[in-house]
């Protein structure tokens, strides 16, 4: 049994608070996505970022573990909370997403990364309204 089953099972009211925190603050992210609000996702990113670790410690499994933990910071403090990093994967380290609104805080937390010795891959971003849309999920297709 998994560290998060055995939370569901031996305390669920526990897990299904935190369920909840996470499921409420990834329709508010999806919405934000929607409205093509990207100075909303940076504190959604925080936010779900913070809701994975409590329901990690409730499991007592790392989700966000130290070096997550220390990329979390690093970005916080280069961009002065402008921009947020978000564990993806399966949790335990396994690599962490930078959200930003603008490329200067983009290079502010890239640089403080790799000045820390963490290895940064580049995406290229969505600059304008029209290649955000193309993301979007169609109606009617999957």
């Amino acid at each position: 049994m998994t560290a998060v089953a055995r939370l569901h099972h031996l305390r669920p009211h526990d897990y299904r608070r935190r369920l909840d925190a996470i499921a409420l603050t990834a329709d508010r992210a999806a919405l934000a996505w929607r409205h093509l609000d990207a100075a909303a996702l940076v504190p959604l990113a925080a936010e779900a970022t913070e809701a994975l670790d409590a329901l990690g410690r409730d499991a007592g499994v790392p989700i966000v573990d130290h070096a997550l933990r220390d990329i979390i910071d690093r970005v916080h403090d280069a961009t002065r909370g402008r921009a947020a990093a978000k564990p993806s994967g399966a949790g335990g380290g396994d690599m962490a997403l930078i959200l930003t609104d603008r490329p200067e805080h983009a290079h502010d937390a890239s640089r403080a990364l790799e000045l820390a010795g963490y290895r940064v891959i580049h995406l290229p971003a969505l600059d304008n309204r029209s290649e955000l849309r193309n993301t979007l999920p169609q109606p009617g297709l999957s």
